[in-house]
Formats: C-alpha cells, sequence, structure tokens
C-alpha cells in the first residue's frame, strides 16, 4: 500500500534513505525528531510531508515503535503512515472561511457572533464573537465563546430561539426585536438579523448581526408622547375648550 500510494514499485525503494522521500521544507524537522523518536522508542500522529514518484505531495501522520537489540542498542524502526492530505485540505479550507467570518466581523456595524445549532437540545452555542459583541454583553472572549446563545436572551428571547433555529437552517432571513442580558444581569433591547451560513467543510452554521436599539426605543417613547398630546390638543380643539 505505501508501494502504490507513493507511486514507486519496491526495487525501486529498498536501500534508500527513507529521508529521500521527504519534501524539502519538513527535511530540517525531519532530522530534529528522528533522534529524539529513536530515544523515546515511539512517535504518535507526527504530520510531515512527503514527496510521490511524480513529484506531487502528500501530507502524512505517523505512528511508529523502535525496536532494540538485546543489548537495548536501537535496530529499527516498525511504523504505520497515513495518508492525510485531504483531511489537511478540508482544514486549511475550513480556516479559510473563518478567516473570512472574522474579516466581516471587523467590517459590519454592531454584534455579530456565528452559532453553531448542531447540539442536542437545539439551542445554538456561541463559536465566535466579534470584540464588540463581548463588550455589549459584558464577558471576555474566552468566556463568552462556547456559551449557549440563550444564556444572553430574556424569556422572550430563550423561546424564540428553541421555536425559530430550524427555520433559520432552512436558509430563510430571519429578524427579530427583542432583550438580551447581559452577565451583570442588566438588560438592554437588540434588532438581530440571523442567516445560516455554509463553511465549505463540515455542518452549517448561523451568522447574526445585532445592534442595540436602545436610543432608537427612547425616541420612539418620546414620539408617542408628543402623539399623544397632539391627539389630546385636537380633541380639546374640537370641542372648544382650548
Amino acid at each position: 500500500e505505501w508501494l502504490r500510494v507513493m507511486g514507486y514499485s519496491k526495487s525501486e525503494v529498498i536501500g534508500r534513505c527513507f529521508s529521500e522521500f521527504v519534501a524539502p521544507e519538513f527535511l530540517d524537522n525531519f532530522a530534529d525528531n528522528f533522534p529524539r523518536f529513536k530515544a523515546a522508542g515511539k512517535t504518535r500522529n507526527t504530520e510531515f510531508g512527503m514527496l510521490r514518484k511524480d513529484g506531487s505531495r502528500i501530507t502524512v501522520s505517523f505512528n511508529g515503535n523502535v525496536e532494540y537489540d538485546e543489548e537495548g542498542r536501537f535496530k529499527r524502526t516498525h511504523c504505520i503512515m497515513e495518508d492525510i492530505t485531504d483531511r489537511k485540505e478540508a482544514e486549511e479550507a475550513l480556516l479559510e472561511s473563518e478567516g473570512r467570518f472574522r474579516a466581516l466581523f471587523e467590517q459590519a456595524g454592531g454584534y455579530c457572533m456565528i452559532l453553531d445549532p448542531n447540539t442536542a437540545d437545539g439551542i445554538p452555542v456561541i463559536v465566535d464573537a466579534n470584540k464588540a459583541a463581548c463588550a455589549a454583553h459584558g464577558y471576555d472572549y474566552e468566556e463568552f465563546v462556547g456559551r449557549p446563545v440563550a444564556d444572553v436572551d430574556d424569556e422572550d428571547g430563550k423561546r424564540l430561539v428553541r421555536e425559530r433555529t430550524r427555520e433559520i437552517m432552512t436558509g430563510k432571513p430571519f429578524y427579530v426585536e427583542n432583550v438580551h442580558v447581559r452577565k451583570d444581569g442588566t438588560t438592554f433591547p437588540v434588532a438581530v438579523n440571523a442567516k445560516r451560513i455554509d463553511t465549505g467543510n463540515g455542518p452549517p452554521l448561523i451568522l447574526t448581526t445585532e445592534y442595540d436599539i436602545t436610543e432608537r426605543r427612547a425616541s420612539e417613547a418620546k414620539l408617542k408622547t408628543y402623539q399623544y398630546y397632539l391627539e389630546k390638543a385636537q380633541e380639546i380643539g374640537r370641542i372648544g375648550t382650548w
């Protein structure tokens, strides 16, 4: 199987130094770590690049044990190589996607969060958030990420999360105004836009962009007060007791 993956016949590899098959940028790492492998007697999940006969590259993971002679001297190694090229490419693609999302966080106004809805109880978990979101809710990044999103919602918000997550995951855009709860227990009104995002690898997530609408709510309350007095003034004028 090793010969098939690497593209060689057995006669082409017997007697050659293993380092001849290691990708050039990993040679220093191999030279440093092989003596450690010999001294430790084993290695687990050691990753590096290798060159096939046709010049193409693969990424491999090694598990190995050292065999010693009766006097305890190094004799040879016994290793199992796993081709993890596809897995590494998938990981890199996911990191690239995360980079794009982080760029969006920095550019977007308001508070941005990424939620993972793939939980046992159906309550999405916060897997990323920009600085504004953490500050608005009174948390450090490390204590904010990993928290169920219901932790920052009031009771109505908790109900909405349970009811509407599945709807969001169908791809339908979602907007709601509700109340969020800070770490210290105080509350503030927010407008929330949520949509499903596909990472390209792994299950889809939810991106939310949220805005503190405290000032808008205050302005709306003032406007309602003005409208009330205007209507009363008009009524007084109509009955002639102005």
